[in-house]
Formats: structure tokens, sequence, C-alpha cells
């Protein structure tokens, strides 16, 4: 993989950094000039979609690069947005798919949520704190 990547590093010409996405949750650093580049694995699932009709939300998620520790499941948590400083408890939807990639929610209609997804491994549960929030508001039918 080294040498591919060395080869990549010599053909392009940018003046500035670009991050490029090689495997799935790994992602490297490089800028022109430089004969060394930076690795950084996602060790946690990153939402890339939340797509809404009416009061469903189909949520996708890239999986995490799971190097020695197997995932064998997701926790997707949600959560009524209240206002701007006030939400709900969480919910939470647990998924014993070790390859998942998505889920539809059936939630309340003309609501506002927040959404996220952990995962699930031998190491014990991704921190809630280090996945990013998605907001999404339902529609009605």
């Amino acid at each position: 993989m080294a040498l591919n990547l060395i080869k990549i590093c010599k053909k392009l010409c940018l003046n500035m950094p670009v991050t490029i996405r090689c495997a799935r949750g790994m992602f490297f650093s490089l800028l022109r000039g430089l004969k060394s580049f930076s690795l950084h694995f996602l060790d946690f699932p990153q939402i890339v979609n939340l797509k809404v009709m009416e009061d469903n939300v189909n949520i996708t998620w890239e999986l995490p690069f799971e190097g020695e520790c197997h995932v064998f499941g997701y926790l997707i948590y949600y959560r009524k947005v209240i206002s701007e400083v006030n939400t709900s408890k969480w919910n939470v939807v647990n998924l014993s798919q070790y390859n998942a990639t998505n889920h539809n929610l059936q939630l309340q209609c003309y609501t506002e949520y927040e959404i996220t997804v952990t995962a699930q491994s031998a190491n014990g549960e991704t921190p809630l704190n280090q996945s990013k929030l998605w907001k999404v508001k339902t529609g009605g039918k």
C-alpha cells in the first residue's frame, strides 16, 4: 500500500493539502513536495446522508475502520430538539448487523431531531461525543 501512495504523491500537482479516501474509514493527507504523508483512521461511523420522506428518516453512514477490533453492531441515537438549548433524552436503536450502512427511523411529523450513530466492538462503544450530530426536521403525511 505504501508504494502505491508514494506513486500517487509523485503524480499529484497540487499547491495545497488534499485529503483522499483510500479505503473504508481510512484517509490520508498529501502536500506536493513532501515525501511523507499521514494516515487518519476513522474508528467511528460517519453519517453521510439523511433523507427525509414525510415522517420517515433514512440514515446512511460510512463503516468505521475496524483495525484489530471487529465491529459487531451500531447504535443509532436520536432525540427531539425542543429549543436551541433544550433537547429530550436520547432514544436508541440497537442494530446487531456488523455490516449495516443504513436504517429507517419512523418519527413524529413536523418535529426537529438530532441524530448520530456509534459502533459497538469488543472494546466497547465509540464515544457519543466524537460522532457528529445531524439535525433534521420531519415533514407530514
